[in-house]
């Protein structure tokens, strides 16, 4: 983590898929609330696809490519519809607890920081979450 006057920097997240997501928030950031300390109910956050050392993570990316158009990452789909389609890939102000969900569904982070987050029933309603049981298999956040 790297801290200047107006922002807080955090090592990006590395899912155990490969899925790379840079989630930031901070007093330069665009999430809520503009501070420094949280808990953040929306952060920024940009995602980013695999990198690439060989052929078999080259396909293995394009797969996962696959499964996503065919709706097996219900809110890594949601996330990449936030961003709008367009040649930036960086979402504003996204509700915070979406990406542990996008986290869960992409096998979990293997390495990497996330901001404080707002954990309350209040914010998981945000994104459409039941907070006592995100994914309908009776584990709570």
């Amino acid at each position: 983590m790297e801290k200047d006057g107006m922002m807080i920097h955090r090592d990006t997240i590395v899912c155990a898929n490969g899925l790379r997501l840079s989630v930031q928030a901070s007093r330069g950031h665009d999430c809520l609330p503009q501070d420094m300390e949280g808990p953040y109910t929306h952060v920024e956050v940009q995602i980013m696809p695999p990198e690439f050392t060989d052929d078999s993570e080259r396909a293995f990316s394009l797969a996962w490519v696959c499964r996503l158009a065919e709706g097996e990452y219900p809110a890594t789909t949601k996330l990449l519809k936030w961003l709008g389609g367009g040649s930036c890939n960086v979402a504003y102000c996204v509700p915070a607890v979406s990406i542990l969900e996008v986290i869960r569904e992409n096998g979990g982070a293997e390495k990497g920081e996330l901001p404080a987050i707002d954990l309350s029933p209040d914010a998981a309603k945000l994104w459409g979450i039941n907070a006592a049981d995100p994914d309908g298999k009776g584990r709570g956040l």
